[in-house]
């Protein structure tokens, strides 16, 4: 890298740790892409490769006071992302084995009423938690999940910057999954695995 670039990126780095929004989306521009590309090969899915950017880039903003101290941020970026998509490797291997149970369940029992409730029970369950959302984060999961809006006309629609759309996703999801894990027994939590995986 020259000189004059690693003055700037060192600058840019500055000024997020200061908390500058900005400058943090300026990071998000360079490198969104490279994490994307990177997690893609890896996991071979968009919506999991997405969702590696936006973790990564929410562990930079929560660690941004350390930002200065990096030598390379795209070193920095890239070690964070490889360990988010080992973490999410290991994941989809139990929730798949916690889905195929269920499922297996599912499949040898003839008592399709109490089924029905199940799931009727979760998505009541489900809608709770989406309810808890703050506000604006309420909105932009609706428009995401239920109208199928794509991360830019969420962000023309609400006049917020598309990286502020994925950020948002992300933490209502953490939410959700964590409402589910405190309110609902292990058959909710089991079927919300697989509902919003």
């Amino acid at each position: 890298m020259q000189k004059g670039k690693q003055n700037t990126e060192k600058n840019i780095l500055t000024s997020v740790s200061k908390g500058s929004h900005e400058s943090f989306e300026l990071l998000f521009n360079n490198y969104g892409d490279f994490i994307f590309h990177y997690a893609f090969r890896t996991l071979r899915s968009k919506e999991e490769a997405d969702d590696i950017v936006q973790q990564a880039f929410v562990q930079v903003w929560k660690n941004r006071t350390k930002l200065p101290e990096i030598k390379s941020f795209k070193d920095y970026l890239f070690i964070v992302s490889k360990n988010l998509i080992l973490a999410r490797l290991k994941t989809i291997q139990k929730e798949r084995s916690l889905g195929n149970d269920l499922k297996f369940r599912i499949e040898i029992s003839h008592n399709r009423t109490e089924e029905d409730l199940i799931y009727s029970d979760f998505e009541k369950m489900a809608k709770q938690a989406i309810a808890s959302l703050p506000p604006q984060r309420s909105v932009i999961f609706q428009l995401r999940k239920e109208e199928g809006y794509s991360y830019s006309q969420i962000a023309k629609r609400l006049s917020i910057s598309e990286n502020t759309v994925k950020v948002s996703l992300y933490q209502s999801m953490q939410h959700i999954r964590n409402y589910l894990s405190l309110h609902a027994d292990l058959t909710f939590i089991l079927i919300a695995l697989i509902a919003l995986s």
